[in-house]
């Protein structure tokens, strides 16, 4: 998969849209596929350049009903160009604290701190090679790896985090040009430019050997209980 940032010179215009300078794409399965729990691999290759912003992310199945932060938000990896930027991601999470079901818009967040390839891989970029982000998911603990190493932005799903995460989630992935996080688009930026996306595999359990996913780890049937050891109840 391509998702490719195109700058047009002049302007154009998209229906009632007018003055658009730059296009690029989101793809979301909302309504096509939602999940609860599980590990998602997303081998990818992320945008170059100041102001490219590259995210593989998760919203709340319920966000078309109750809206962000409630839906909760689960970023498996967002990268912004520039700056000698490429070879840092960041995994983030944002929710309300008050929980799903409320209206006021206050927002929490896991302030994660920047991951850095480079200082084990000296001038190795995610822009200028596959890695593979990851996220692994269950009733207890958000967890983020790259290419198998964990990140260090481990959280626990307890209060408010347990009510806004223990719900089905879909997943997003994008390429943004500009905004507050990664900046605008300079002389140094070239067009077009994109995120390169070999695969997305999202792996659930099977306690049981049925053939159909638990999608429920949280002890509502038998072989739901973590750890999921179908030989020892």
């Amino acid at each position: 998969l391509i998702i490719e940032a195109k700058k047009h010179v002049p302007y154009i215009n998209i229906g009632s849209i007018t003055g658009i300078h730059y296009t690029s794409a989101r793809l979301v399965t909302r309504g096509k596929m939602e999940f609860k729990y599980g590990r998602v691999d997303i081998r990818a290759v992320v945008a170059e350049g100041q102001g490219m912003w590259s995210a593989g992310w998760m919203l709340g199945a319920n966000h078309s009903q109750v809206g962000w932060p409630q839906s909760g938000e689960i970023d498996i990896f967002e990268t912004r160009g520039g700056q000698n930027r490429e070879s840092k991601m960041i995994n983030n999470m944002f929710w309300n604290p008050i929980g799903p079901d409320t209206q006021a818009d206050i927002i929490s967040r896991n302030l994660a701190n920047e991951y850095g390839i480079d200082s084990s891989n000296p001038n190795e970029t995610f822009a200028n090679q596959f890695h593979v982000f990851s996220l692994i998911w269950d009733e207890g603990t958000i967890q983020f790896e790259v290419d198998g190493v964990n990140t260090g932005n481990d959280i626990n799903l307890v209060g408010d985090l347990a009510n806004t995460f223990r719900n089905p989630f879909y997943l997003l992935l994008n390429v943004a040009v500009g905004g507050a996080y990664s900046g605008y688009p300079d002389e140094t930026t070239s067009f077009p430019d994109g995120m390169l996306v070999d695969y997305v595999r999202v792996y659930q359990r099977d306690s049981d050997g049925d053939g159909i996913a638990d999608f429920k780890l949280d002890g509502e049937t038998k072989h739901d209980e973590s750890p999921n050891v179908p030989n020892n109840p």
